[in-house]
């Protein structure tokens, strides 16, 4: 895959722009692999895999500041032996360079308590998959191992789509969109309150609070009073709070989620493929 970015692409080259070695877009798929295994025919199936879906072989250095698609590293397989979470953690919360690649890690795990068994790790970065893609990745792996795959030529490739995108038909959408808008008055979002940094659990500053003195102490009463409690008063309120203020550009910390450096994967296909 070489030259132009999808918009989807470009969306995500830029967020690792925003906020480098970050593991938030990896995308982990695992398979416990089951009977004896023929490293060969798995290297061999991989590598197949790899050359058939361009993607998988690409890198996203920047030129002049504008990200480009190009030619990069096939990935390699490599083994590791030891305590099954732990590996699968490490790899699947390990970031990607995008520049360099390559952009898919493959790991053969042997878990510690079960020697004889193996667990095939495969972690690819956003920007050269998605989830539709696991299923069509762990079935062709299977079927090439299996010897039964039917290798016939892609009907196009995605650099072929990336570069339909951005053709005529894209430029008539700017245009019309160019001429909704003509005359249409800034949003100023720069003068709001903004984070210090690019982060999930939103701004590290409190939203001030607008109650007055005799709303707040209404709340209290009416949370005091029978069949309810500081729930029902505080849900509604953090509701309404949170509409005013990202209405005025606001930052609304929420609850928090898994961060890229948790203990295990956030999310992974776990899925048994005979060998």
């Amino acid at each position: 895959m070489t030259g132009a970015l999808s918009f989807g692409q470009e969306r995500l080259w830029f967020l690792d722009q925003l906020e480098p070695g970050t593991a938030s877009y990896n995308i982990p798929l695992v398979l416990r692999l089951s009977g004896e295994l023929d490293p060969g025919r798995l290297r061999a199936a991989l590598a197949g895999l790899v050359e058939r879906h361009e993607p998988l072989r690409t890198r996203f250095p920047s030129v002049d500041g504008r990200p480009h698609a190009a030619p990069g590293p096939a990935p390699l397989l490599q083994e590791a032996t030891g305590d099954l979470a732990t590996l699968l953690a490490e790899r699947s919360n390990a970031p990607f360079d995008l520049a360099e690649g390559p952009l898919l890690r493959i790991t053969l795990i042997r878990p510690a308590d079960k020697p004889d068994e193996h667990v095939l790790s495969l972690v690819l970065h956003h920007i050269v998959a998605d989830g539709w893609s696991l299923n069509l990745l762990r079935d062709e792996l299977a079927a090439r191992y299996a010897g039964t795959w039917d290798e016939v030529p892609l009907p196009t490739t995605y650099a072929a789509y990336a570069e339909a995108q951005r053709g005529a038909e894209t430029d008539r959408d700017t245009s019309f969109w160019r001429e909704r808008l003509t005359g249409a008055a800034p949003l100023g979002i720069w003068a709001r309150h903004r984070p210090a940094r690019f982060t999930p659990a939103g701004s590290p500053s409190p939203v001030p609070s607008t109650r007055s003195p005799a709303s707040s102490a209404s709340a209290r009463s009416w949370s005091s009073s029978p069949r309810t409690s500081s729930c029902c008063t505080a849900t509604p309120a953090r509701t309404t709070s949170a509409s005013a203020c990202q209405s005025q550009g606001a930052t609304i910390p929420t609850s928090s989620r898994s961060s890229a450096t948790s203990p295990t994967p956030s999310s992974c296909a776990v899925t048994s493929a005979p060998t």
